[in-house]
């Protein structure tokens, strides 16, 4: 989940993007007042849910502050964020359509329809107030990721798609005030230690080697994913 940090800098948790392992870090502190939307340090993180947020809900809980986060290579993102929805997948005991190991560029290029890829881009269009939170992703979650419908755990209420959203998708394509990059993190953990004078280091979480599979990174993949995930946050916050 976002969280604002002494109610004078918004880090924005975005996946794929260190943001476990920050947010944890965060809570882990004594030393810093931590804020967050929509009350999801009772309703959710004690559940066990990570949550993320668009920048324009994180100024709406906070109001305009400064902003913190972590960047990485759009095209790694993507491709990091798409093995997670399977992980996820059979973390929460859900039983994909197809397995990791068998997912091909074909299969992508036919699976990821652009009424799919319309459909995660505007999930939370009517997320307006915390009451609608909650039923929201409930109603919306079983038709947007690619479950065996045969297996469907109705206890779980992830929804999966929202990690190889673009980064600039969370951030409503504006730069914030500190991003830096995931190679050079230390930088991260550095800046918060002098801005708030305290001994700040990250906890190693949510790390995984990377499970096999039959995706060819090829310039083809590149300008598909490029061209369905980051080119419609170019000029715009918002789709085109």
């Amino acid at each position: 989940m976002s969280i604002c940090i002494n109610d004078d800098l918004i880090w924005i948790s975005i996946p794929r993007n260190a943001s476990t392992s920050i947010e944890h870090s965060l809570m882990r502190s004594n030393s810093l007042k931590l804020k967050y939307p929509y009350d999801f340090e009772k309703k959710y993180f004690n559940k066990g849910l990570h949550v993320h947020l668009r920048l324009n809900l994180l100024y709406n809980f906070f109001g305009k502050k400064e902003t913190i986060c972590i960047k990485r290579d759009w095209f790694d993102k993507w491709l990091s964020g798409l093995e997670h929805m399977w992980w996820e997948m059979k973390i929460d005991g859900n039983i994909p359509i197809i397995d990791w190991e068998e997912i091909t560029n074909d299969w992508i290029y036919k699976n990821f329809t652009q009424e799919y890829i319309n459909a995660i881009h505007i999930i939370d269009k009517n997320i307006n107030k915390t009451d609608d939170l909650e039923l929201w992703i409930i109603k919306q979650k079983w038709n947007h990721f690619f479950v065996n419908p045969n297996y469907i755990k109705e206890k779980d209420n992830c929804f999966y798609p929202s990690t190889i959203l673009s980064q600039n998708y969370w951030k409503n394509n504006t730069q914030c005030t500190y991003e830096f990059d995931i190679k050079e993190i230390d930088k991260f953990e550095k800046f918060i230690s002098k801005r708030y004078n305290i001994d700040f280091k990250l906890l190693k979480l949510n790390t995984s080697d990377k499970l096999p599979n039959k995706i060819v990174k090829n310039k083809k993949l590149k300008n598909w994913v490029w061209n369905n995930f980051e080119k419609p946050f170019v000029k715009r916050n918002e789709l085109i």
